[in-house]
């Protein structure tokens, strides 16, 4: 997780910078966390992979990409207007670390 933690550190410090130096555009980044797309098929076939993934999540299941596409849409929305130099996690809570959870038979099996 701690690559995660600077990837994420990494983009806010851009995210930040980019608002400060440019005031008449505003500068956000969106995170996501683990999201059911294609991508992750080869992961969720794994027996157990899927509970074991949403059982850190606390909202209780895997994003979709939906859940990504309205975060960014409410972003450039003018609901939005007076956020600017932020990274938004759209993560169901994962990021907050509320259930996160030690799992080293994961990272064994890669």
């Amino acid at each position: 997780m701690l690559e995660l933690g600077f990837q994420r550190d990494l983009h806010r410090l851009n995210a930040a910078s980019l608002a400060l130096e440019i005031s008449d555009v505003r500068f956000n980044a969106v995170c996501p966390g683990q999201i059911a797309t294609r991508m992750m098929a080869g992961t969720l076939a794994i027996p157990g992979r899927r509970a074991l993934l949403e059982s850190r999540i606390p909202v209780g299941r895997l994003g979709t990409p939906e859940d990504v596409a309205e975060a960014v849409a409410w972003l450039l929305s003018p609901a939005s207007s007076f956020v600017n130099g932020i990274v938004m996690p759209v993560d169901g809570g994962e990021s907050a670390g509320l259930k996160t959870l030690a799992l080293p038979e994961i990272s064994a099996g890669l």
